[in-house]
């Protein structure tokens, strides 16, 4: 249903937009009308057995919304006072609440729903890299963001927040529009005096040349006196300001004011460079801080400073010469905090096997060193990749440390200790118990598996389901509800599943990457792992594919799709225990070619079709050296088909070059195929999906209604009444109102216009799919999953679920006429010979009061629905004959508290934006509880009357 109100009561005017531009692009606008008389009515979905099309209408459970995530990450760290926490970077959610890159949390770890991001416009979705608070409470945030002002001026990169999170409209640092910062800001340094000095990746701001540094006034406005020349020749990245005014900074440049300065200099309080101060390091200066000696603390991924050897930490005396300090406690420094004591507690990452001088592991590390420079303890964090990225003391003591992580150390026999991207711990590294926030991202749910009892398998990459560690695998109930008795054997959240199936013992055969697991479990080079209904590993063969897609034939074979990589050619087909089929040879497939990316070929989807023959589409335009552009036909024993020829798919984007073909589906004899292209044999005419006959040539008669907008159909999924879902990274305008990610489509192709949900895709989704998987399981319920955080505005992490709701047709002939009768809502409709010029399909559609225009003085009995008819010659909206009319009849009438002789039929007249009883005249049976009505146009309808109402007499005296 429509949810804005207007919108909603224009039915007829959306639909007649949406089969417009279908008709527009077909070759034969019979296809429609052709498509629907063709598919199958489900019975078991059909309102009545005179109802000819079964039409499904997908509707948005309200209730499910089970959360699939990752941890997410926390760059940037202030205290206030009153040690609350400000927390900013790059998350979805934090203890389960819709927060986006910024949250501010009570000193407990609980959420402060007092503050939350606010402004006119926020564009696109901020991501934070510093953090600062002002003595007045208020808060600087810097980034890459654009945050609008009820003045109509945007901020770009650096912004000021009341201590609510409103927008501080008073300080402005200008925009892309008014020569304000033209890249993001990664650090911000509050003067005593109040004066803001921010270092980043900009190169001017308010149209004043200022090279990834620069010094503002308490409003925004460039303080003039600070001058710092040619600036820095690449980012800055750190500031720290000495107690005699001077200024610190680190990055990644090497070069200061035109002279040579390798990754960290010094500034005089007025912006020219110090060159008192001689310090170099080989490699990216993360953090800088000063102690309370004057004595400079520096870390980051260098391995010398000065020359001499350094391992990613340093220290420096005020003139510059460098002391004792170092550590090799990690790979890279990120974060550094100095404590009162001038001891220091140091975050990072840290490897424990280096290959070929590539680190094998991505591990957080915190490190605490006293005031010596003697290591005196470290927490370890499991995981890749991890690492601490910021660190700030509160005024009780405490210390804060936020980045990507998930849980300390694991050692046998111990309880896991979780911390998700936060935690806090004593100045000696002891952890605080009770201090456990839940910093979150959006996952990926890439396969989701129906199960025979109406549970559900999701599979893909995640490590938190509904606030619990839970890895890659997860099976829930209908209601979205974890079962806890299923416990997946992965541990790190770098296991990641791509695909599934499940197996006639009821084990699950799962593919994916698990090599970064634990040594007992010896996976490593595994991509495919046999589970119990329990989760426990069951034996199955070790066989390396990259990236492995499932399917299942008729006699319960493996198929197993992928990368074509050394001795696999892409596909391979499995018996039940996991050996190799050899009566299937799919030849050299995939091997030995690369593609133009310089990536080899890869195999994305499989389909089975009913005569046993196997399409299998991907990334590919070789298949045993001959040429074939990302799909070809197999017979059931591996040899190619020849007789299956369909297009060259090409595409225009080099985004998605090469093209790439994700899903296939059957809809009877015809293959429907999804993915990236935009041209079919050099035609720029399909765009992301396309029907193919039977022998792969076009089929003329489909046309989807997408355009070339850059897009990928990743999913397809076919509806028990021939009707399509299709998801993706997919965007369509619609009488001027975007939809994203999931469309329904007609058989024909044409966009189902009572299908009006939009999702909201995370972060990179449209490059890699919003949506990635759609699932039709018992009781009419659909699940969708994907990379996406809301579903028509409501938050959902990843997973959500619909209800398949039958919308109640027929077909209504010119000469005949018909009947419909919808008896879930007691309307049955009677047309007569002539009420249409030709034949139409007719579809009664229940509409929620809740989107209904507001009708005034009167109410709803409770009843309203839409009626509309199309032609089946052209797919156009048809409305009745002039001068006819057709019966309606309600029975039984529902009256509740409306007065019975007031109740009448009603329908919403668009353009007066009015209800009206115009060209309908309507009676009701009180004894019979019956109401007919005669009526001359189809519209939206509802059946309203007058509330009872009690007067008081007027009392004289």
């Amino acid at each position: 249903m429509m949810n804005n109100k207007t919108l909603r009561a224009s039915l007829v005017l959306c639909l007649l937009a949406g089969l417009f531009s279908f008709i527009a692009q077909t070759p034969s606008p019979r296809a429609v009308a052709e498509t629907l008389r063709a598919a199958p009515a489900s019975t078991a979905l059909s309102e009545s057995a005179t109802n000819e099309p079964a039409v499904l209408l997908p509707v948005l459970d309200p209730a499910f919304a089970p959360r699939f995530e990752v941890e997410g990450t926390v760059r940037a760290l202030a205290i206030q006072p009153d040690n609350k926490i400000i927390i900013a970077g790059a998350f979805d959610t934090v203890n389960g609440q819709a927060y986006r890159n910024i949250a501010r949390l009570n000193p407990d770890g609980s959420l402060d729903l007092t503050f939350a991001l606010s402004a006119l416009g926020i564009v696109p979705t901020p991501d934070f890299y510093a953090v600062a608070l002002l003595p007045d409470g208020k808060i600087l945030v810097g980034g890459a963001f654009n945050l609008m002002g009820a003045d109509g001026r945007f901020r770009y990169c650096l912004a000021r927040l009341n201590s609510d999170g409103t927008l501080d409209e008073a300080f402005f640092a200008g925009n892309y529009t008014s020569g304000g910062l033209d890249s993001t800001v990664h650090a911000i340094l509050v003067q005593p005096d109040g004066r803001i000095l921010i270092g980043g990746a900009f190169t001017q701001i308010l149209g004043s040349p200022r090279q990834r540094i620069a010094r503002l006034n308490v409003d925004g406005s460039v303080d003039t006196t600070f001058d710092p020349g040619a600036g820095a020749n690449d980012t800055v990245l750190t500031l720290a300001r000495q107690t005699d005014g001077k200024i610190i900074i680190g990055g990644a440049f090497t070069a200061f004011a035109g002279v040579a300065a390798a990754r960290i200099a010094r500034l005089n309080a007025d912006g020219s460079r110090d060159v008192s101060f001689n310090v170099s390091a080989n490699d990216v200066v993360n953090t800088v801080a000063v102690q309370s000696d004057g004595a400079i603390l520096l870390g980051g991924a260098f391995t010398t400073v000065n020359g001499q050897g350094r391992t990613n930490l340093a220290r420096v005396q005020p003139g510059g010469d460098l002391d004792a300090l170092t550590t090799y406690m990690f790979y890279e420094v990120k974060s550094v905090l100095v404590l009162p004591d001038n001891s220091i507690i140091v975050g990072g990452w840290y490897t424990s096997i280096i290959f070929k001088n590539w680190p094998m592991y991505h591990d957080a590390r915190l490190a605490r060193i006293d005031s010596a420079g003697v290591l005196v303890s470290a927490i370890s964090f499991d995981g890749k990749p991890t690492e601490v990225l910021s660190l700030a003391q509160r005024a009780d003591g405490q210390v804060v440390a936020g980045g990507c992580f998930r849980n300390l150390i694991i050692y046998e026999d111990q309880p896991v200790t979780y911390r998700h991207s936060l935690i806090a711990f004593s100045p000696t590294l002891q952890i605080v118990s009770d201090f456990q926030p839940i910093v979150a991202s959006t996952g990926k749910v890439r396969t989701i598996l129906p199960l025979a009892d109406g549970n559900w398998m999701a599979l893909g990459n995640f490590s938190l389901v509904n606030g619990a560690p839970h890895i890659a695998a997860a099976r829930i109930n209908s209601a979205g509800v974890l079962d806890t008795t299923f416990i997946p054997p992965f541990r790190r959240p770098s296991n990641t599943l791509n695909s599934g199936v499940l197996l006639d013992d009821g084990s699950f055969l799962l593919g994916g990457d698990f090599t970064d697991n634990y040594t007992d479990q010896d996976l490593t080079g595994q991509t495919l792992v046999r589970l119990s209904p329990q989760g426990a590993l069951l034996a199955f063969p070790r066989i390396a594919v990259s990236l492995p897609v499932l399917a299942l034939d008729a006699a319960g074979k493996i198929l197993v799709g992928g990368g074509g990589m050394g001795n696999f050619h892409g596909i391979m087909r499995l018996l039940p225990d996991g050996q190799l089929d050899t009566t299937f040879d799919p030849g050299e497939g995939l091997s030995g070619y690369v593609e133009a990316d310089g990536t080899p070929g890869r195999i994305h989807t499989i389909l089975v079709q009913a005569n046993d023959q196997i399409v299998v589409a991907g990334k590919f335009s070789n298949y045993n050296n001959e040429g074939r552009s990302a799909i070809v036909r197999l017979q059931a024993n591996g040899a190619v088909d020849a007789s299956f020829v369909p297009p060259v798919f090409g595409t225009r984007n080099p985004v998605h070059t090469p093209v790439t073909i994700y899903a296939l589906a059957q809809q009877g004899e015809q293959i429907l195929v999804g993915g990236s292209f935009s041209t079919t044999d050099g035609v720029a005419s399909y765009y992301q999906l396309a029907r193919l006959q039977p022998n792969g040539a076009l089929d003329p008669t489909f046309a989807a209604f997408f355009k070339d907008n850059g897009g990928a159909a990743r999913v397809l999924t076919l509806l028990p009444d021939n009707s399509i879902l299709v998801g993706g990274s997919l965007q369509a305008i619609v009488d001027g109102k975007i939809y994203n990610n999931l469309f329904h489509l007609l058989p024909g192709g044409a966009r189902q216009p009572t299908f009006t949900s939009s999702v909201e895709g995370a972060r990179q989704a449209f490059v890699n799919g919003a949506v990635h998987t759609i699932a039709v399981g018992p009781g009419e319920q659909m699940l969708i999953g994907g990379n996406f955080i809301a579903i028509e505005g409501a938050p959902r992490s990843s997973l959500g679920s619909y209800q398949l709701q039958s919308l109640v047709s027929a077909y209504i002939d010119p000469v005949n006429g018909g009947e419909m009768h919808a008896p879930a809502d007691g309307v049955s409709y009677i047309f007569p010979s002539g009420a249409f010029t030709e034949t139409v399909i007719l579809v009664h559609s229940p509409c929620s009061l809740n989107t209904l225009p507001a009708t005034g003085e009167l109410a709803s009995n409770g009843l309203a629905f839409d009626v509309t008819a199309i032609y089946s010659s052209t797919g156009q909206l048809a409305q009745l004959a002039p001068g006819t009319h057709f019966t309606l009849t309600i029975e039984p009438l529902t009256k509740g508290p409306l007065i019975p002789g007031t109740l009448a039929l009603w329908w919403w007249d668009e353009s007066g934006a009015a209800w009206s009883q115009a060209g309908i005249t309507s009676t009701v049976d009180t004894a019979q509880q019956r109401m007919t009505a005669q009526v001359d146009h189809l519209s939206l309808f509802a059946v309203l009357g007058e509330t009872r109402r009690v007067y008081l007499p007027l009392v004289l005296k």
